[in-house]
């Protein structure tokens, strides 16, 4: 996805999200059967992809490119 930073250029991000179903062990089952009723995979899928672009736009909108540069760098 392509999001402006703060000074108005536009960076590509690729994010990935990993989550777990259950708050503790002995809650898993109930949590999980809970899950697949209510929301589903697929349902589950389009709610976080809502959130977390908004997420992301909101957080990097207000950071400067070359401080993404630098975090890149040091991670490469």
């Amino acid at each position: 996805m392509n999001v402006p930073t703060k000074d108005n250029v536009l960076v590509m991000l690729d994010v990935g999200v990993n989550f777990h179903i259950g708050k503790t062990e002995e809650t898993f089952e109930r949590d999980a059967k809970a899950f697949f009723y209510n929301f589903g995979p697929n349902r589950l899928e389009e709610l976080l992809r809502e959130e977390i672009d908004e997420g992301i736009r909101g957080f990097v909108k207000d950071i400067r490119v070359q401080k993404i540069r630098d975090v890149k760098t040091e991670l490469t």
